[in-house]
Parts: structure tokens; sequence; C-alpha cells
């Protein structure tokens, strides 16, 4: 009785714990469930995470949950690691473009893949973000489709996810200013995640007001 009784609360525990992901074979229902495998992504425990162990984690499922990724490193404090925004934004233009000719998974460059995070400042920027992540899986529903499940809203969005790349480089010299062009990726990564097209529209939303401060910025230079 006492066995079984152990067994059970092991059992309990064990549900709670974020499940381990290797080469993509794991389904993701959740977007709290993205940010789980992310943390599960340091596959060598050498306690830093590569992007090819981001990109091994989440093999060759869709590119919603790289770019949600990609956008929350940029805009939590990850994004002030040196060079961060150059390589963000290099790789939502090389992902984007890839989107655009539908590939069986996504490809990066060999130097790229092998850049590195900092597994305690990865987990604290997961703590940080979760409580937002569970608002989206709460808010966000199947709707808006025509904004993501049609070849010109896919051009359209690639294109934006182009732009969002660009001045996530750009706006990287002023400290931590990509963290505003960020929050369209993470949008993106969500709607395409979660198959809704209200946070692409909220996406696009921030993409117009980052080019139309950053003309008024010139424009008074």
């Amino acid at each position: 009785m006492d066995n079984e009784q152990g067994e059970g609360a092991l059992s309990d525990d064990a549900r709670q714990l974020p499940q381990r992901t290797v080469h993509g074979s794991a389904r993701i229902d959740t977007l709290e469930g993205v940010l789980n495998q992310l943390q599960a992504a340091d596959l060598d425990g050498d306690g830093a995470v590569s992007l090819r162990e981001i990109f091994e984690t989440f093999g060759t499922r869709s590119f919603g949950p790289v770019l949600l990724i990609l956008g929350l490193i940029q805009a939590l404090p990850t994004g002030g690691i040196p060079l961060m925004p150059d390589v963000i934004g290099l790789l939502t233009i090389l992902l984007f473009g890839q989107m655009l000719i539908k590939p069986q998974r996504p490809w990066l460059p060999s130097r790229l893949m092998r850049m590195t995070i900092p597994q305690h400042l990865l987990d604290r920027s997961i703590c940080r973000a979760r409580p937002w992540i569970q608002r989206a899986d709460r808010l966000f529903r199947k709707q808006l489709g025509f904004l993501h499940n049609n070849r010109p809203a896919l051009a359209a969005l690639c294109g934006a996810g182009v732009a969002t790349g660009v001045l996530i480089i750009v706006m990287g010299f002023v400290p931590f200013a990509a963290a505003i062009p960020a929050l369209s990726l993470i949008c993106f990564g969500i709607g395409l995640t979660a198959e809704d097209g209200l946070p692409i529209l909220l996406g696009y939303g921030i993409i117009l007001g980052c080019m139309a401060l950053g003309v008024y910025w010139f424009g008074l230079l």
C-alpha cells in the first residue's frame, strides 16, 4: 500500500516537470511547452545552450517555435549579450526567407549554430517570460486564419519578417532598443505556433510603429 502511494506521488511530481525533448520528437501543444523544451535544450549538459541544440530540439516542426524563441532571446536580458542583435536579425532574415520557399527544416550556417547562451541567463529569461506566455496561451485561439494560411498572406508575413530582422540589426546599435522590433518577432512566432492571425496582426502593427519612429527619428537628424 505504501509503495503504491509512493509511486502515485512520484507520478504526480513527474507530470509537473517539463519533458526533455531530443531531436524534435515531442509535440508542442501550448506556447508554454515551447519554453519548457527550450529550457531542456542543453543536450550535452555543458551549462550552455547553442543554437544548434535549439534547432535539434525542435527538429522538423514549423518555424513558429524557433521564431518565438529568437524573439524572446532578443527581447529579454539575453538580448544584451554583445552582437546578439546582429545574430538574431540575421537569423530572422534567413528563416523568413527559407519559410517562403517552404523547406522541410530550417537551415543556418554552422558558425551561427555554434553560438551559445549561458544556461543560467536563459533560465532567468524564461522565468520572466513564463507569466506572459501563460496569458498568451489563454488568450490566443485559432482565428483570422486568412493572415497566415494562404500563399499571399505567407508572402506578406515573410516580407514583414525580413523587415523585422533588418530593424533588429539597425536598432541594435542603441542598447536594448532592438527589443522593440523583437516584440514583433514574438508575435509572429506566437501566431504561427498557435495558428492564430491576431498576434500576427499585432506584429504588423509593431513593425509599422517602428518604421514610423525610424522615419521621424532620421527626420530630426
